[in-house]
């Protein structure tokens, strides 16, 4: 195809150098014309095979950039059906992830809340002073028994003073086994008084008859007397040995109710410190109970507040899934353009990307947003429910 450009113009030369020669009938100046023809002719065909060579090459190029574009548009048109069929299901899945895992943290969060509650009702409960009142029921029931403890102590008091009186009592009767034993001795000297007085009178004879019957009278009132008193010694013994044995009974009961009192009180001791120790350690336990139990509530709070993280990231997940659904509808409408001829407009990014950052409810999302590392969600205290 080169050929074809130079060749006539060569060739247009050479003839025209030819006939100026032949006109000028070979002269110098037409040996000059002629010349000059000729060299402007391969000037000019020099020219137009360049001029053929850079046509060539637009052309070339032309042609390479059509089938580039048209690769092109047929590229974006490939990447704008697989995007406009892909984005509904990525954002299907998105919202079925979300609407999963936000039902399954609320109902774990009621769950929570419910225990959390059920602990602070019964940590209110062990507030109401059960270990106090039980404690306050031990010692109101030792003062009952010191009580009672006094009360046999004053009893065993009393009884030492009616031992007391029973001991004065033998001793009374001591004296009177004394007196009767007195009455005794002056009934046997009366007597032997009345029987010398019997025989003086018998001695007198007539005379002395009136004084024997006063000496016999006298020695019956003496021999009354003597029975009398024996009468009186053998009660008394018998009064002094049942009060004796009566003194003996008192005085061992004395003892053994001594003993009793002492190991009674012993023993109401020994109890009162163990109820004492065991209620200390009851309200020591239900103390630790409680603590743990309030500690327990704490830790279902920070739990509780831990699970906010469904709310921050169903929001994430809404954003998503509304840009891409936005993004879904921007590619149906380039489809629609495209098909009705109309030039297409690149998406502006940058004004894509700020539009999107408005939306922005939560820190990570900006951080994330402008390329910074997000912060945990155990150093965050923002609160969504």
């Amino acid at each position: 195809m080169t050929g074809t450009v130079w060749i006539p113009l060569a060739l247009c030369g050479v003839a025209g150098g030819a006939g100026i020669v032949w006109a000028g009938n070979a002269s110098l100046l037409s040996w000059v014309l002629a010349a000059a023809l000729l060299i402007a002719a391969g000037l000019l065909a020099v020219w137009g095979q360049a001029r053929q060579q850079q046509v060539l090459k637009a052309l070339s190029a032309s042609q390479s950039e059509a089938r580039g574009m048209t690769g092109k548009k047929a590229q974006e048109g490939a990447v704008d059906g697989i995007c406009i069929e892909v984005l509904p299901v990525w954002a299907q899945q998105i919202e079925t992830a979300r609407s999963h895992t936000e039902e399954a943290v609320t109902q774990l969060t009621h769950r929570f809340a419910e225990l959390a509650g059920r602990i602070q009702m019964s940590v209110e409960g062990s507030h109401d002073g059960s270990a106090q009142a039980l404690v306050a029921l031990l010692s109101s029931s030792q003062n009952e028994l010191n009580g009672i403890i006094t009360g046999l102590r004053e009893a065993l008091s009393s009884k030492a003073v009616l031992q007391r009186e029973i001991t004065q009592l033998h001793e009374f009767t001591g004296q009177l086994q004394a007196m009767a034993k007195d009455v005794a001795d002056v009934a046997k000297q009366t007597n032997l008084l009345a029987l010398n007085a019997a025989i003086e009178a018998a001695r007198a004879g007539e005379a002395g008859r009136g004084f024997a019957v006063v000496a016999d009278e006298v020695r019956s009132l003496s021999t009354l007397s003597g029975n009398t008193g024996q009468k009186i010694s053998e009660t008394v013994e018998t009064v002094n040995a049942a009060i004796r044995r009566t003194l003996e009974a008192s005085e061992q009961y004395a003892r053994q109710d001594a003993e009793t009192l002492a190991n009674s009180g012993n023993v109401i001791e020994n109890v009162i410190t163990q109820f004492n120790a065991s209620a200390s350690h009851l309200v020591q336990q239900s103390n630790t109970l409680r603590e743990q139990s309030e500690a327990v509530g704490a830790e279902i709070s920070d739990v509780l507040v831990a699970l906010q993280f469904q709310d921050r990231v169903s929001q994430m997940l809404s954003h998503i899934r509304n840009d891409l659904n936005k993004l879904e509808q921007r590619l149906l409408d380039r489809r629609t353009q495209a098909a009705q001829g109309e030039a297409l407009k690149p998406i502006d990014t940058k004004a894509w990307l700020d539009e999107l950052a408005k939306t922005y409810t939560t820190a990570e999302q900006l951080a994330v947003h402008h390329g910074k590392t997000p912060a945990s969600a155990a150093s965050s205290d923002i609160t969504f429910f």
